[in-house]
């Protein structure tokens, strides 16, 4: 298959953030499930550890059969860089459009780096695939203190043990997570989290699932299930939360803090709390387990 790509320019990535600026927006066609060949205009983000750049791509694409868009680059940056993301007519599932207050269908592409064999992205797009909603970015951690070892780019908070919440061993890290539209579309943390446990299932190894939560995100993963793993002595994160809070739970603060808002009807202003490690409790992932299993019958 032959594609036809322009880049626009880069954005700075942010990590699992909805502060992330938006890219370059590109007239969408209309949202409809028919067989159609012509080029379509297909926008995605595909990720770089230095950058996050949306790739506008033209490529003849039949909404009724399975196939692989391959995407390439000539610029350095990206020397050497092949992207191959898979697209099924039968993998969707579900997102929410606030405007209508209904669920709404959204395709899944999934990207694959040939370089980075244990990395995965999902992709949800709209029905005609002229719009990306969001992305989840994850890579696979089967020894995570060898990855420590051999990794600049990994948080050491992401990789260590945390026994006491059953955090040890294999793991995925969610890297990135976006959904560009907030105000408009709802649900696809939720859908990055039931991928990540599918991700998880699919390797063989126990849904462990870890993440950072920067600025403006960290009452959405919390609201969501997600729960703040302990921050270590010594640290600034330690001390922030002493010195503002006086206390060094940060779930125990945002509960207390939920709890304040919703009797006094006030947002939550978490001023310039920073990133923090988070994690999916056991039980969020078994309840994503069911539901993958009970998809699978149908």
């Amino acid at each position: 298959m032959i594609v036809n790509f322009n880049f626009s320019k880069p954005v700075k990535g942010v990590k699992i953030a909805n502060s992330m600026p938006k890219p370059i927006n590109f007239k969408a066609g209309a949202d409809t499930f028919e067989k159609n060949t012509k080029e379509k205009d297909i926008e995605l983000t595909v990720y770089n550890p230095y950058v996050n750049t949306v790739f506008h791509i033209k490529t003849p694409v039949d909404l009724t059969k399975k196939q692989q868009i391959v995407i390439t680059s000539k610029y350095s940056r990206f020397a050497g860089k092949k992207l191959v993301v898979d697209y099924d007519p039968q993998r969707y599932d579900y997102i929410f459009d606030k405007k209508s207050n209904r669920r709404e269908k959204t395709m899944i592409l999934v990207g694959h780096d040939e370089r980075k064999p244990n990395e995965i992205s999902y992709h949800f797009m709209s029905r005609s695939l002229s719009k990306e909603y969001g992305y989840v970015h994850l890579s696979l951690h089967r020894d995570p203190r060898a990855d420590l070892k051999e990794s600049s780019f990994l948080d050491r908070e992401l990789l260590i043990n945390y026994p006491k919440h059953k955090i040890q061993g294999p793991r995925v890290i969610v890297e990135y997570l976006q959904n560009w539209e907030d105000s408009k579309k709802g649900g696809v943390g939720r859908l990055a989290d039931k991928l990540a446990v599918k991700y998880c299932i699919e390797n063989n190894i126990k849904p462990v699932i870890i993440s950072n939560a920067d600025r403006g995100s960290h009452v959405a993963h919390y609201l969501r299930g997600k729960r703040f793993l302990p921050p270590e002595k010594d640290t600034s994160s330690y001390d922030y939360l002493a010195k503002n809070y006086g206390c060094t739970n940060l779930n125990k603060i945002l509960a207390k803090l939920l709890k304040d808002s919703e009797k006094n009807e006030e947002k939550i202003d978490l001023g310039d709390l920073g990133m923090f490690p988070m994690y999916m409790p056991e039980e969020l992932a078994q309840k994503y387990v069911k539901e993958l299993e009970s998809e699978k019958k149908l």
